[in-house]
Parts: C-alpha cells; structure tokens; sequence
C-alpha cells in the first residue's frame, strides 16, 4: 500500500504562542499542576474562557483527581460562562 501524506501548515500554535511570551517549556506546565488545585484557583484560571479543557489522570489521590479535581474545573467553568468543557 502506498502511504499518502497530508502537509499541514496550521501557523503557530495558541500554546507555542504562550510558551514562548512567558518563558515556559512544555515539561513547566506538568510541574505547575502537580499540586491539587482549589475550586479558587481554578475559577481564576478560567476566567473569561469560551471553553475548558480537563485533561487529567492518576492512579494515586482517584478522589481528589477525578472527583473533586473534576467537580472543580466544571463548576468554576460554568460559573465563568464557559461554553463547552471538554474531560479527558
């Protein structure tokens, strides 16, 4: 079979974007999240967003990950206004 190739050229990336204007490296965005966020901080983070997106996972904490972490993140993106949240 003949593989066929599709050439993207999609421009710079949202998140390249704002790696790049604050300094970070993408390993900088796993060591931001490593502790358990509060309903708080996550209400700040999503402020003013259209949509979120929880991507998450752990096989230690299961209750303060997918529970609580999740209960977090939804309800601080529906009182932000957010459209659509999308859980990974």
């Amino acid at each position: 079979l003949r593989r066929m190739t599709l050439e993207r050229n999609l421009g710079e990336q949202p998140l390249a974007t704002l790696l790049s204007r604050h300094a970070l490296a993408p390993t900088d965005l796993v060591r931001a999240s490593s502790a358990q966020l509060t309903h708080k901080m996550v209400a700040r983070a999503v402020k003013g967003a259209d949509a979120v997106i929880n991507l998450t996972g752990s096989f230690t904490g299961m209750q303060a990950t997918h529970v609580t972490g999740a209960w977090n993140i939804a309800t601080a993106a529906a009182g932000a206004g957010a459209k659509a949240l999308v859980h990974v």
